[in-house]
């Protein structure tokens, strides 16, 4: 597949794979390095009409820290088993709370399974902590997975794991 992350890459990416979101979306899940420190970085990419097929990425994805892409699969595995809820009629949407990820900075990632219209889905979504009320808000920085393409974000996601340095005696 093509995609466009070849402009002058400043994070040294690596794609690890690609998810088929629907006809003309694709997820994919590249490695970033960015200050010496290691993110997943979970997007969408589309082909936008009239062009050859390529794929060129969304505003909607979530850098994950390294560290903690154990926990974000563990979380999407267990949003994968929860019940999808019902859309209470008259709603267009609706989404329940799976768990929180915990971030180094003191914000944290958010996993939730939700249903619209069309599809069911799991969310993945930075939330910061309001220093008003105390609770965490949700931000604009996350993705939303079809629940059609989860398998296929999880079995990427475990992909991404980096090979141990290797130690020269």
């Amino acid at each position: 597949m093509n995609t466009t992350t070849e402009k002058k890459d400043k994070y040294n990416t690596q794609v690890i794979d690609h998810v088929e979101r629907n006809g003309n979306e694709e997820y994919q899940i590249a490695r970033k390095e960015k200050d010496g420190k290691f993110f997943i970085d979970l997007r969408i990419f589309y082909i936008p009409e009239g062009t050859e097929g390529l794929f060129i990425p969304k505003k909607q994805g979530i850098w994950i820290p390294e560290e903690l892409r154990t926990e974000v699969i563990t979380g999407l595995v267990q949003a994968k088993d929860y019940p999808t809820p019902a859309l209470p009629e008259g709603k267009e949407v609706v989404s329940e709370v799976v768990c929180d990820i915990a971030l180094p900075d003191g914000d944290m990632l958010r996993v939730s399974k939700g249903r619209g219209t069309i599809n069911a889905f799991v969310d993945l979504r930075r939330c910061y902590k309001d220093k008003k009320s105390g609770e965490f808000r949700e931000t604009k920085k996350g993705v939303s997975i079809l629940e059609s393409s989860l398998d296929g974000v999880i079995e990427g996601l475990q992909k991404s794991e980096r090979e141990p340095a290797s130690s020269e005696a």
